[in-house]
């Protein structure tokens, strides 16, 4: 008899341990992210031609589509093309001319870095919303001399 009580007492426990981790992941789940915006991660990023200090991603209000990005390169590319896109492989990326950055950013995490403006939605080859969230599994960025020649682009060690 005390033996069955044991195990009726251990398979309360465990059930209650359950119920008390499933309800702190829901929580946890529920809550993110904290500060209320849209987070995305991608599978891989690729930028040829120049150094970038980061990328940081502007998602619709739904987190749906990624509608812009922003390259931060660690020298000034405006004599430069810069272009940028996504695609579902390291090699399939479809690219759109993005602004040539000539100023540094003022303040921030990148403060003295240059901008490089991408503007996904709108633009003829990701329609109105942008790039769909499901599509952006690689960020490729390329940075080109005005004649298209990654090689003449100067690099700095």
């Amino acid at each position: 008899m005390q033996r069955k009580t044991r195990r009726i007492i251990a398979a309360v426990a465990a059930i209650a341990l359950l119920a008390a981790g499933g309800a702190a992941f829901t929580t946890a789940v529920s809550a993110f992210p904290g500060n209320g915006t849209n987070t995305a991660t991608f599978g891989g990023t690729s930028i040829t031609g120049a150094s970038a200090a980061g990328v940081s991603y502007t998602l619709s209000p739904d987190g749906q589509y990624v509608t812009s990005a922003d390259v931060y390169f660690t020298t000034d590319r405006s004599a430069n093309n810069v272009d940028a896109g996504f695609g579902t492989t390291a090699t399939n990326g479809q690219l759109i001319a993005c602004t040539a950055p000539s100023t540094t950013v003022g303040t921030g995490r990148y403060a003295s870095d240059y901008d490089s403006h991408c503007d996904f939605a709108g633009s003829r080859t990701f329609g109105s919303a942008g790039v769909p969230v499901t599509q952006a599994n690689y960020f490729d960025a390329s940075v080109t001399d005005k004649t298209g020649n990654v090689g003449g682009v100067t690099v700095n060690p």
